[in-house]
């Protein structure tokens, strides 16, 4: 489960060459709006006038309501094979000459390279627990409190040991509720295990898994749980953006 790099990038001719290169290779940007985590519009960059503002145009039009009902909005787009991701605040819509809608112009963005998997933690507000048992003993399976987890697999905390777990056992029944109600049915094999003991002195175990490959919908489902989970985090460091 390899960490991908992650930056900010605080250099103003950096960011403009960024938007430049989006300009011209006609990039679309995606907008999460905190207050409609189900609303993602997509939008086109019409244009960029630093270091004031960036007009953009929803590709569906029924869109354009959601965003300008949102104070601040985090965008994200894709530049060869690197995301890019910043905080916004809409600055409302032009409708004379190039319409559109107006965003701030950021003065620092978050870089993420994707040719990595992106780990994401979890905190004790959003917890979620895996059930898992191995290929030789399928018939006892045991939960585990996930700590972390990445498009290639996870790490979980296990209080009970389910037999045949061990370093390079495969895990036969792996199933991971993500949001809105669906749930991850995989595999994987054992990557790590390390027992320790915790404050209260009772044993657990650390188990890194590595997931077996997943079907594309599986896959989707996962990616979007990851985002999710990585915007709130931008969110709560916004401190790196002005």
């Amino acid at each position: 489960m390899a960490l991908v790099d992650t930056s900010i990038i605080s250099d103003a001719k950096t960011i403009r060459e960024l938007f430049a290169e989006a300009s011209t290779s006609r990039c679309l940007m995606q907008i999460d709006i905190e207050q409609k985590p189900e609303v993602k519009p997509v939008v086109r960059l019409l244009e960029v006038d630093e270091p004031n503002i960036i007009l953009v145009e929803p590709l569906k039009a029924e869109e354009a309501d959601d965003i300008l009902s949102a104070d601040d909005v985090v965008i994200s787009f894709v530049l060869k094979a690197k995301k890019y991701m910043f905080m916004a605040r809409i600055m409302g819509v032009v409708t004379e000459g190039l319409a559109g809608i107006r965003l701030s112009y950021p003065h620092s963005m978050q870089k993420i390279e994707l040719r990595s998997y992106y780990r994401v933690s979890l905190n004790e507000d959003d917890v979620i627990t895996v059930q898992l048992s191995s290929g030789d003993f399928p018939d006892t399976p045991t939960e585990g409190k996930i700590l972390d987890i990445s498009e290639g697999g996870l790490r979980c905390e296990i209080l009970s040991l389910p037999e045949g777990i061990e370093n390079g056992s495969s895990v036969s029944f792996l199933q991971l509720p993500l949001r809105r109600g669906y749930i991850l049915s995989t595999s994987g094999t054992v990557k790590r295990l390390a027992q320790f003991k915790k404050e209260t002195g009772q044993n657990a175990w650390l188990c890194g898994i590595e997931f077996a490959p997943l079907e594309r919908a599986e896959r989707n489902a996962l990616v979007e749980f990851i985002i999710e989970k990585q915007r709130s985090e931008i969110r709560k460091r916004k401190e790196f953006f002005d």
